[in-house]
């Protein structure tokens, strides 16, 4: 699981340039996918020794998404938020990572999905906030004209 940390370098490296070309929006919808594909090869990866590399893959991949998320979603909710409350909402970002880092420790404890028959389950959590995020970067300019 180590290889997340490398995915998450080269995501880093180039979240900022791909963000800045793009813009954020754009960014984060087009990041979603990667972490639905991310989501979808961990969790479905066979059970045996054909399937560690598509959890390798799955794993580099969540590192690049992640790494992504760390420059285009600071950069969206500077974006969107009003002047007097930009500072505040810009520590969101953080905690909720923090909070993340939580929640998936506590999930991977052996006694709740960090055991040999509900692994995959954990790794299919990544589809949640990625439809969440989509969901709502699409339909957002809608709400706000409604």
């Amino acid at each position: 699981v180590s290889i997340f940390g490398v995915g998450g370098m080269v995501g880093g490296i180039a979240g900022g340039p791909v963000t800045a070309m793009v813009g954020p929006k754009w960014c984060q919808l087009g990041n979603n996918f990667v972490w639905i594909a991310c989501g979808l090869l961990q969790a479905l990866a066979p059970k045996n020794s054909s399937g560690y590399a598509l959890l390798l893959v799955g794993r580099i991949m969540a590192g690049i998404g992640a790494g992504v998320c760390c420059s285009a979603v600071p950069m969206y909710v500077n974006d969107v938020s009003p002047t007097h409350v930009r500072g505040a909402f810009g520590v969101f970002h953080q905690l909720f990572v923090t909070i993340g880092i939580l929640v998936a420790t506590v999930l991977g404890m052996t006694s709740v999905c960090g055991n040999e028959s509900a692994w995959f389950v954990l790794y299919g959590f990544y589809l949640i906030p990625a439809g969440i995020n989509f969901g709502v970067l699409c339909f957002s300019s809608y709400l706000v004209s409604e």
